[in-house]
């Protein structure tokens, strides 16, 4: 699954450029329900508080409309080279 929320978000400039702007320390959390992606954050504890304090409605990006959660939210950590457009900090 990792691969593919990584081809995901290698594929859409928009998920590209929330995930740069998630980024923090060369890591990036993305928050997954079934396959489809639903939020960034920056730290596996942003994204645990963020998973528990969700209601069971997202904003899908993709599809421009609001979706029923049917499943847990899963965390999923990407290092920032995995990224598209990737430049390590000197």
């Amino acid at each position: 699954m990792k691969q593919t929320i990584l081809n995901l978000i290698n594929s859409n400039p928009h998920y590209v450029e929330r995930a740069w702007d998630a980024m923090c320390k060369g890591k990036v959390f993305v928050l997954v329900n079934e396959g489809r992606i639903v939020a960034f954050t920056r730290t596996n504890m942003g994204a645990e508080s963020y998973v528990k304090s969700w209601t069971n409605h997202y904003y899908d990006f993709d599809t421009k409309e609001t979706v029923q959660i049917k499943a847990p939210l899963q965390i999923v950590e990407f290092l920032a080279c995995e990224v598209v457009g990737y430049v390590p900090e000197e």
